[in-house]
């Protein structure tokens, strides 16, 4: 009976707070999406999305608490980077969006300011974190990041849903590791994901029609 209660429940974020799928973070009703860089793993809070890299590379996506009009270098330099050293600020197109980005050195951390304004309400933004040895190894990763920032089409948005928590019965031959590859998400953390949803060990075993939680589009 739980099982049965269970099947079709939703899982993770729901549709209205942005979905990640591996290291994509889309968002429906917001209508945009990007991608960070391997070796990243995507959070999502209700204040903004992070994502969490190697030596302690961050990077912060969020909205900005209000616009600005004027050029948007205008609101990186004195709004958003009012209080702070930004160097080497320069505009940018970003898919077809005005954008801006400038440089932060402190304290041996650099930080990548990038603001991005998808209309007259509303601006989008990014902050790189690296210690100063990891900026230029992770330069290029953090570009493609900013350029992989673009709206959603129609068809993007609609075929966008949230994830589902499915009952399964497994089949001879089947094993942790197979079953696992079934659910979506790809993170690199499918097993582990599939071992806590139906509290296996590291040494269980699957049986031929066991009934197993699996997570799906």
């Amino acid at each position: 009976i739980y099982l049965r209660k269970i099947n079709g429940m939703l899982y993770g974020d729901a549709p209205d707070q942005g979905l990640i799928r591996g290291r994509i973070f889309s968002h429906p009703k917001l209508k945009f999406r990007f991608e960070v860089p391997e070796g990243f793993s995507l959070f999502n809070t209700p204040k903004a999305v992070f994502a969490k890299g190697p030596n302690d590379a961050t990077i912060i996506f969020d909205s900005a608490k209000r616009s600005a009009d004027g050029p948007i270098t205008y609101y990186l330099q004195n709004i958003w980077g009012r209080k702070a050293n930004l160097r080497n600020v320069e505009r940018l197109n970003v898919n077809g969006l005005d954008a801006a980005t400038g440089i932060i050195r402190q304290r041996g951390q650099t930080i990548r300011a990038i603001a991005i304004r998808k209309d007259l309400h509303t601006i989008y933004r990014f902050m790189f974190k690296t210690k100063s040895q990891d900026t230029n190894r992770l330069s290029k990763p953090f570009r493609r990041t900013t350029y992989s920032f673009r709206l959603l089409t129609k068809r993007e948005i609609r075929a966008l849903k949230p994830l589902r928590i499915r009952i399964v019965r497994t089949r001879r031959g089947d094993t942790v590791a197979s079953v696992a590859r079934r659910m979506a998400g790809k993170d690199g953390f499918s097993e582990e994901r599939f071992r806590v949803l139906n509290g296996l060990h590291d040494s269980a075993q699957l049986r031929p029609g066991q009934r197993v939680k699996i997570v799906t589009d």
